[in-house]
């Protein structure tokens, strides 16, 4: 049996394709495809290799680095909430949104009448409006 030579880009092309579908489809779909990383320590190897992984992510649709990306998705996820939400309910919903950014998304939606926290502390839950 004769040995096949296989072209590491051309196989790279198709699986980037096929990726670039499955995100598409499942963000018509209303969810959240998206990549999180974790960089432990300071090697300059492993920051080229997070930051590459990052473009190759954005490259297939799964991260929006657009002004207000964040922003958008906080506002997503709320639009999808049904009941009453917690902040922690909304931050799994928001994977790579920080807490900061959360709370002043829903500061601003208050603000323009579109959200309302009902309670205190840990038991507070916020209500979509509308």
């Amino acid at each position: 049996m004769a040995a096949k030579i296989l072209s590491g880009r051309d196989v790279a092309a198709v699986v980037k394709e096929e990726v670039a579908a499955r995100v598409a489809a499942l963000t018509q779909q209303g969810k959240t495809v998206g990549l999180a990383t974790v960089l432990v320590g300071e090697d300059p190897a492993s920051k080229i290799y997070v930051r590459n992984k990052h473009r190759a992510a954005e490259r297939v649709g799964m991260l929006n680095r657009g002004p207000g990306g964040k922003a958008a998705q906080v506002r997503q996820a709320i639009d999808k909430m049904t009941k009453p939400f917690s902040l922690s309910e909304l931050q799994a919903e928001c994977p790579g949104v920080s807490l900061p950014t959360i709370k002043r998304e829903l500061g601003a939606m208050k603000g323009e009448g579109l959200v309302m926290l009902t309670g205190r502390g840990r038991g507070a839950k916020w209500k979509r409006l509308g």
